[in-house]
């Protein structure tokens, strides 16, 4: 309630229209009235102290209520220096404003190197946590048909980019939990590589089926 009222008083400084006035018999109908500041507002709408209650009946008072969204905060990522392409794109958005005032300069620079970031990582970098599922799940489904020298190769590079992507998942995952960890002054590295081991394991393939469909668990014969 507190918000929509707030929301209320600020358009009303936009020149919102606020009220709707029936005049008595005889007099000038008044309608859609805009005010010049809040404080002017109000003083029309409310009654004063003592002034007797109208007899005509009041319209109520029409608003619009606004939902304040708060804006999310640009934040680097720090798997984005893995690939090649950050480096370019930021080399060419810095470089790409020059202005009089060395101030407004820097102040553009970095608003374009933020906007640019942002678009790379939509368009080229992608979602991380979704191209590591969707890698496993090309592995298992690999893994569940009969092993040929082709399929073979094809699970080994895929194992091989789902590490990337996995180390990349694991820099994004340990940015966003390192802040509070390191407000409590504790890094807690014996987490993280029980996270990674415990990770890995889970990827690890244990065992295939060859061509005749028997189950093959010796790590030569997976690889």
């Amino acid at each position: 309630m507190g918000r929509n009222f707030i929301c209320l008083i600020q358009h009303l400084e936009t020149r919102v229209d606020l009220f709707q006035l029936e005049a008595t018999p005889g007099s000038a109908r008044r309608r859609d009235q805009t005010c010049s500041s809040s404080r002017q507002c109000l003083k029309l709408a409310l009654p004063r102290a003592g002034t007797p209650a109208p007899t005509r009946r009041r319209v109520p008072v029409q608003g619009t209520s606004c939902q304040l969204k708060p804006k999310r905060r640009f934040r680097f990522e720090a798997a984005w220096v893995s690939s090649p392409e950050c480096a370019e794109v930021i080399e060419n958005a810095w470089g790409g404003f020059v202005a009089d005032n060395p101030g407004k300069s820097v102040l553009d620079k970095i608003r374009a190197t933020r906007v640019s970031l942002l678009q790379w990582n939509s368009s080229s970098f992608g979602n991380i946590r979704q191209t590591v599922k969707t890698i496993d799940a090309k592995i298992c489904c690999l893994s569940l048909l009969p092993i040929t020298t082709d399929r073979k190769a094809e699970i080994g590079r895929l194992r091989d980019k789902l590490e990337v992507w996995l180390w990349k998942e694991e820099i994004l995952w340990k940015q966003g939990a390192k802040a509070h960890w390191l407000a409590a002054g504790d890094r807690n590295t014996s987490f993280f590589h029980s996270k990674a081991n415990e990770r890995r394991i889970h990827k690890e393939i244990k065992r295939i089926k060859d061509d005749k469909g028997e189950e093959v668990t010796s790590k030569k014969g997976i690889q």
